[in-house]
């Protein structure tokens, strides 16, 4: 089993990791046990600027699609997507899209 994070945190499947096993452990000692044992939490890093809104993101989205969005949210061109390669069944084919699988995040 495998639980990953995609909140822009540094280390977030570490944070991930203490706060499931905090609350598996508040739980039951077996399961947080089961949890240290036989789940991964992989850390992910993600590059990808997404600017304040402003009058100019309104009216392309306004003229452009035809939505009246007060905040509407773009983003820069550029993206990289870092995962740790620490998956405890297989992983998701994320490379097809454009992520980098490392052995260490950091």
């Amino acid at each position: 089993f495998t639980v990953m994070s995609c909140d822009n945190v540094p280390h977030n499947g570490n944070v991930c990791r203490d706060a499931v096993a905090g609350l598996a452990a508040a739980q039951d000692a077996g399961f947080a046990a089961w949890v240290r044992d036989n789940v991964a939490f992989p850390n992910a890093m993600v590059d990808r600027i997404a600017p304040a809104t402003s009058d100019r993101e309104r009216a392309i989205t306004r003229d452009e699609f035809g939505i009246d969005d007060a905040w509407p949210v773009f983003c820069e061109d550029f993206i990289q997507w870092v995962v740790e390669d620490k998956f405890t069944a297989g992983r998701p084919a994320f490379e097809t899209v454009g992520a980098e699988f490392v052995a260490d995040v950091t």
